[in-house]
C-alpha cells in the first residue's frame, strides 16, 4: 500500500507508474476476468478458510495508495450480503484501486453495458472521483455525482452509481487494467460494495433501500410508492387508486441512452394481489416517450406462462421484439401499470442482454476458478464424464480437464471411499490447484493430488461448513415438482436431502442438496446471487453425508417432456467439458450444443 502527496496533475501518471510496477511483481498470471467483480463481498468470514477471505474479486489485486488497508467489514446499513470495503483515505488524491493481476492480464469489456459500484459516505465523501485506464493510459476523470440519483452523495446512506462505459473516454470496447475511486480532500472514510461490471442493465434492484444504479421512480395514479421488505431485499409496492395507476423506473442520465439492439429482454420480478388484477408493462425512450406495445406480464412468466396467484412472486422475461415488433428504440425505462386500483409489487427491473450466453456463477467460490463468485471454499468431488448414463458406475472417472482416472487392484471400486489413481502421468495443476478430496486410505489416497473419488457423480461437492450461505448460480424460479428432486426423482423427496432445484427459463436447470436451511419456496421467482439457504449436511438416516454443498446442473433435452425426471435432462457440467481429443465423454453435447460450450461466456444455446 502506498501514502502518497501528489499534486493533482501528477495523479495519472502516478496511476501509470503503479500499473506498471505491480505488473512486474504480480505473481499469479492471470488473462482476461471472466467474471464482472472486481469487489463483492465475500460471505465467509471464518478466516481460517483457505484461501483467507479477501475483499478483491478473483484476478483483480489493490493498486491502491493513500488509504489505509481496505478491512472488509460490516457497514452501518447492509447493502448485499453481510460485508463491505471499509475505505479510509489518508492522503489528497489517494485512491481505493483495484487492477489485474499479471503483466498481461486485463477485463475486457466486449458486451459490457456499464460499470456500478455502491457507496456508503461515513464522513467527507461527498467529492468523490472515478477514473479507469488501460496499458495504455487513463480515461476521463468523473465526478461521481454526476451518476446519483441526487447529483449529491449523502453521508449516512447507500448510494449507487451506474457509469456507462463509455463515459469512460477509453475508446469501444476498452480493455481495463484498473479503476480507482479517488478522494480529492484526503479525509473521506466510505464502504465500498457491488464494484462491477455488468452486460445487463439493473433499472431497479432493492438492496439497502436504494432504487437502483443511477435510477429515478416514477408514480401516477396513486401515492407515493413506498419500499418493502428487508435491507437485502427491498421491492417497490404501490397502490393504485384508479385502474391503470402505475410506476416507471427510469434512466437518470440524459447524456446515455440504451438503444435496444444491445438488448434481448426487459425482465421484472412481480406480485399481485386479486385473481383478476393484470400487470401491463410498456417500454419509454430516452426522452420519456411511450414506445411500442403493452405487455401482460403474465404471458412471459419463467418457465412458463401461467397465470399468477396473488401474493406469489413471479419472473417475467419479455422479448423486447414482443414490445417493439422489430423497430428498434434507445431505450430510457419501462412502466408497469395495474388493470384494477389494488396493490402491486416489483423487483429487479432489468434491461437483458442474453446474446452473450449465459455466464454461470457457482454458489459459492472455488480457490482458482475465475467463475466463482461467492465464498473461498474448494471442490471436494468432481463430476464424473465417464458415466454412459446417471449414476452408471465403471471403474473409472474423467474430469473436465480430460484427464482418466480408473480403479486398480489395489483401489477397487468396490471400496467402500474408492480413491482411483491416475491412468498416466501427472494430474494439471489446474485441476490440483481446485481440487482439495476427501480422505481415503494409502499412498494414493483422495487428498494426495493422485487421485479422484465419487465414481458416477453428477455434480460438484465443495468443503462448504454447516451455515455457509448459499446463492442462486443465475435468476429462474424455484421448482421441486412430481414428488422429488429436480430432476433425479430422489425416492426420500427433497426435504430429506436438503434439496432445491432452480429452472432458469433457458433449457437449464441448477440444484443444490444437503442446506441445512432453505429460505425459498417452490415457484418463488429469484435473482443472481439472491440468498436461497445455508449449507449443511441434510440427507435421509440410512446415507448420511459430511457437511458440504452439493452443486450440479442439467440441461433439458430435445424429445422429453418438461417433467423433472431422471430421462428429461442431462447432467452438464458448468465448469465445461474441455478433455483431450480421443477420451470418452458422455456428455460430448446436449441437443448438438459441444458441452465444453455450455455456460461459459460467448456461447449460444
Amino acid at each position: 500500500m502506498f501514502f502518497l502527496n501528489y499534486e493533482r496533475f501528477a495523479v495519472n501518471k502516478l496511476i501509470r507508474l503503479l500499473a506498471a510496477l505491480f505488473a512486474l511483481v504480480a505473481s499469479l498470471g492471470v488473462n482476461a476476468q471472466v467474471s464482472s467483480a472486481m469487489f463483492d463481498e465475500n460471505l465467509t468470514t471464518d478466516n481460517t478458510v483457505y484461501p483467507p477471505v479477501t475483499s478483491l474479486g478473483f484476478g483483480w489485486n489493490s493498486w491502491s495508495w493513500g488509504i489505509a488497508t481496505p478491512t472488509l467489514e460490516t457497514p452501518p446499513t447492509l447493502f448485499k450480503g453481510q460485508k463491505a470495503a471499509k475505505i479510509v483515505f489518508n492522503a489528497p488524491w489517494g485512491a481505493f484501486s483495484p487492477g489485474v493481476v499479471g503483466g498481461s492480464g486485463y477485463f475486457s469489456t466486449v458486451g459490457y453495458k456499464e460499470l456500478n459500484l455502491a457507496i456508503y459516505n461515513v464522513s467527507g465523501g461527498s467529492s468523490l472521483h472515478f477514473i479507469a485506464g488501460t496499458s495504455a493510459g487513463s480515461g476521463t476523470d468523473l465526478l461521481l455525482t454526476s451518476y446519483s440519483e441526487t447529483n449529491t452523495i449523502p453521508t449516512g446512506k447507500w448510494t449507487w452509481f451506474r457509469i456507462p462505459i463509455s463515459h469512460l473516454n477509453l475508446g469501444p470496447n476498452p480493455q481495463i487494467k484498473w479503476v480507482a475511486i479517488e478522494d480529492p480532500t484526503g479525509s473521506a472514510t466510505i464502504f465500498v460494495d457491488e464494484l462491477r461490471f455488468d452486460i445487463n442493465t439493473t433499472l431497479f434492484e432493492g438492496v439497502a433501500g436504494t432504487k437502483g444504479p443511477g435510477t429515478y421512480l416514477f408514480s401516477w395514479g396513486g401515492p407515493t410508492p413506498t419500499i418493502g421488505g428487508t435491507p437485502d431485499n427491498y421491492w417497490i409496492d404501490f397502490t393504485p387508486t384508479s385502474a391503470y395507476g402505475g410506476i416507471q423506473v427510469h434512466e437518470i442520465y440524459a447524456g446515455w441512452t440504451m438503444p435496444s439492439a444491445s438488448y434481448t429482454h426487459v425482465a421484472v420480478n412481480f406480485q399481485k394481489t386479486t385473481s383478476t388484477q393484470r400487470l401491463n408493462g410498456q417500454l419509454v425512450d430516452h426522452t420519456n416517450t411511450v414506445v411500442g406495445s403493452v405487455v401482460n406480464l403474465e404471458n412471459y412468466i419463467v418457465p412458463s406462462a401461467t397465470t399468477a396467484t396473488p401474493g406469489k412472486w413471479y419472473r417475467a422475461m419479455i422479448p423486447l421484439s414482443a414490445i417493439l415488433g422489430g423497430s428498434t428504440a434507445d431505450m430510457g425505462g419501462f412502466i408497469i401499470t395495474s388493470s384494477e386500483a389494488v396493490s402491486f409489487k416489483i423487483d429487479d427491473v432489468k434491461f437483458i442482454d442474453n446474446t452473450m450466453g449465459m455466464i454461470m456463477r457457482f454458489p459459492i467460490q472455488t480457490a482458482n476458478y475465475p467463475l466463482g463468485a461467492y465464498t473461498p471454499q474448494r471442490i471436494t468431488s468432481i463430476l464424473d464424464h465417464y458415466m454412459s448414463t446417471l449414476y452408471s458406475k465403471e471403474g473409472k472417472i474423467v474430469s473436465f480437464t480430460g484427464e482418466e482416472f480408473e480403479a486398480t487392484p489395489a483401489y477397487p471400486m468396490s471400496a467402500a471411499s474408492p480413491c482411483y489413481p491416475i491412468k498416466s502421468g501427472s494430474w494439471s495443476g489446474f485441476l490440483a490447484s481446485l481440487y482439495v478430496g476427501t480422505s481415503g486410505t494409502g499412498v494414493k489416497n483422495c487428498t494426495s493430488g493422485t487421485a479422484l473419488n465419487y465414481d458416477a457423480h453428477p455434480g460438484y461437492d465443495y468443503s462448504a461448513i454447516t451455515g455457509t450461505v448459499v446463492r442462486a448460480a443465475a435468476s429462474g424460479v424455484v421448482v421441486n415438482q412430481n414428488g422429488g428432486c429436480v430432476p433425479k426423482g430422489i425416492s426420500e423427496g427433497c426435504a430429506a436431502w436438503g434439496a432445491i432445484g432452480i429452472d432458469h427459463g433457458n433449457g437449464f436447470i441448477s440444484q443444490y442438496l444437503h442446506l441445512s436451511r432453505i429460505d425459498v419456496v417452490p415457484g418463488q421467482a429469484v435473482v443472481d446471487g439472491q440468498q436461497i439457504g445455508l449449507s449443511g449436511n441434510i440427507s435421509p438416516p440410512t446415507k448420511p453425508v459430511g457437511q458440504h454443498l452439493h452443486f450440479e446442473t442439467l440441461k433439458l433435452r430435445s424429445g422429453y417432456s418438461n417433467d423433472y425426471q431422471p430421462n428429461s435432462y442431462a447432467t452438464v457440467d458448468p465448469y465445461g467439458y474441455n478433455g483431450a481429443t480421443g477420451v470418452l465423454d458422455y456428455l460430448a453435447n446436449i441437443n448438438g450444443t459441444p458441452s465444453f460450450c455450455l455456460w461459459l461466456s460467448g456461447c449460444r444455446f
